[in-house]
């Protein structure tokens, strides 16, 4: 199954944003497809907020890979964001 993010700010509202798998067990990769390039990065964060992977983009358009095969099961939330606001975001859940 693949997630679609939900996008917040209007620039983005024609961007095309995937998760997949989710759940996940040991990767999670992002498919982006951006309307102009940007420079931004995704950020997954425990439920307490803090960041426990991260990876940048640059680009218009790609996919990157999150390894999370040493992350704990359970509920994590996947933000995409620039230095002045959050584009998308979406939960993840890891499955063992």
């Amino acid at each position: 199954d693949c997630a679609s993010l939900t996008n917040v700010e209007t620039p983005f509202a024609l961007s095309e944003v995937r998760v997949f798998p989710n759940p996940a067990a040991n990767n999670v990769t992002v498919s982006y497809d951006w309307s102009a390039t940007i420079k931004a990065q995704v950020e997954l964060r425990d439920l307490m907020g803090r960041v426990v992977a991260t990876q940048a983009i640059n680009g218009q358009n790609g996919e990157i890979k999150l390894n999370v095969e040493t992350l704990s099961e359970g509920a994590y939330m996947m933000m995409i964001r620039t230095e002045t606001q959050i584009i998308a975001q979406d939960k993840v859940l890891i499955v063992r």
